[in-house]
């Protein structure tokens, strides 16, 4: 960052210099989710963006997440058009897609268990009128919930990638 950019701070904005950045974002982006949306519209250059960072295990991380939260009809076009990537990025997604599946099963499994053991802890926190069981009873019920509704919607969309790709 030059010495102007940093002394005029808020007013300037840093520039993106696509040749001192080869592996960085692209140059009309600041997010992976609008890389997606660009790619759901047809933008080819987003796309090879993608395929390119695509194979770096922290960014498929975060473009697997992004894929989770987009509308279902951009995920089905996103997914159609990453029928046609290349071999090597459609493997680390299958391969990222196949892992998030099987971790999301086993989190299921301890979320209901959560949930079961926070029933059970509300229904004795009721009958013994304990307020601190109460508490811990309620604080499962959210966390199983919130787990479950997380791992169901990832295995969803991780069975979405395995069956397009």
């Amino acid at each position: 960052v030059s010495q102007d950019v940093v002394m005029k701070w808020p007013t300037s904005e840093a520039r993106y210099d696509r040749s001192s950045d080869p592996e960085g974002f692209y140059a009309g982006s600041t997010s992976p989710r609008e890389l997606l949306l660009r790619v759901a519209k047809g933008d080819n250059a987003a796309a090879a963006e993608i395929y390119k960072l695509g194979l770096r295990k922290d960014y498929i991380n975060v473009l697997f997440g992004n894929i989770r939260f987009l509308q279902d009809d951009d995920r089905r076009s996103v997914l159609n058009g990453f029928s046609g990537a290349p071999d090597e990025f459609r493997d680390t997604l299958l391969t990222h897609a196949n892992k998030i599946a099987q971790d999301s099963k086993r989190y299921i499994f301890f979320d209901i268990l959560l949930l079961l053991v926070g029933g059970l802890l509300g229904v004795g926190a009721i009958s013994s009128r304990d307020m601190s069981t109460g508490t811990l009873a309620l604080l499962l019920l959210v966390t199983g919930g919130v787990g479950s509704v997380n791992n169901l919607r990832s295995l969803k969309v991780a069975n979405e990638v395995l069956s397009t790709l």
